[in-house]
């Protein structure tokens, strides 16, 4: 069977409107989750387990911040037993910071490819391909990555495994230095993806958002940050202070490359005037 990453020639290739289930379910994650980043679509699109071999937190957030109104389309869809693939155009206009690069105005226009295994009616993995360099570059602003902090020693273990995640935090997430978040990961890392989006829809909902590292704590070759989070949301015609917490856990390999990651997130609004203080809500 073809698993997401190894699509086979035999994929036949459908119209984007086809009643196939397979088909359908991918196309409303593409264009109602990653393009509209509509919250309410997940539970009937994505299986409670569903995994992701992109690196979500640093090839989606970023794409989400840079451009707001943020749109996919899909244009074609082909499918083989389990496994879909959809091509999408993607199109948006540069109004926030990517990667220390002030917003131009600039329109994107450009195509992503995403493969999907679903059972059960639902996406259970998944890839996309997106080029956050080539990204930048079309914006007119080439960038240059810094490099990944190396483990000491031969084996990365203990404190430098914990080391390399908090710079990861401060240079790629507070620092917005997406650009550099793929040079952290393996080649094909393993996202828990449930709590990846809703982490990303929370912080791209909070554009000026800060993560404060308050513990970091390790279980084996796992490293696990816990983190107040600020910043201020957009409602309307009013701005909203929010803080909120996360929790990212890392297995990271013996050479410094981050495996499989799990991160979750709550956000607790700010009051509004004249209220008490509201319960947390997970986002």
């Amino acid at each position: 069977m073809a698993m997401v990453g190894e699509v086979e020639s035999t994929l036949v290739h459908r119209p984007i409107d086809a009643a196939g289930s397979g088909v359908s379910v991918a196309r409303r994650f593409v264009e109602r989750v990653l393009g509209a980043r509509d919250a309410t679509v997940i539970d009937e699109v994505l299986d409670p387990h569903a995994i992701d071999h992109s690196a979500t937190l640093v090839r989606l957030l970023p794409l989400w911040l840079a451009f707001p109104d943020l749109r996919l389309h899909v244009e074609e869809v082909a499918s083989e037993g389990e496994v879909v693939r959809v091509e999408s155009v993607v199109t948006g206009t540069h109004t926030g910071r990517l990667h220390g690069v002030e917003p131009t105005g600039a329109r994107l226009e450009g195509r992503r490819t995403h493969q999907f295994r679903i059972a059960g009616g639902r996406i259970v993995a998944c890839r996309t391909d997106a080029d956050l360099r080539a990204l930048a570059a079309q914006l007119g602003t080439p960038v240059t990555a810094h490099p990944r902090p190396d483990p000491s020693g031969p084996a990365c273990v203990g404190v430098a495994r914990r080391a390399i995640v908090q710079r990861f935090i401060e240079q790629v997430l507070n620092g917005r230095g997406f650009v550099d978040g793929p040079g952290y990961f393996v080649e094909q890392p393993t996202d828990h993806l449930r709590g990846s989006l809703a982490s990303c829809l929370m912080l791209a909902g909070t554009p000026d958002f800060e993560l404060r590292v308050r513990e970091v704590g390790e279980e084996r070759s796992t490293v696990i940050v816990l983190a107040d989070v600020s910043g201020t949301r957009s409602e309307r015609s009013a701005s909203r202070s929010v803080t909120g917490r996360v929790e990212l856990r890392v297995r990271v390999t013996q050479d410094g490359r981050f495996a499989e990651t799990w991160m979750d997130a709550v956000a607790v609004p700010a009051p509004a005037p004249g209220q008490g203080v509201r319960s947390v809500v997970a986002v």
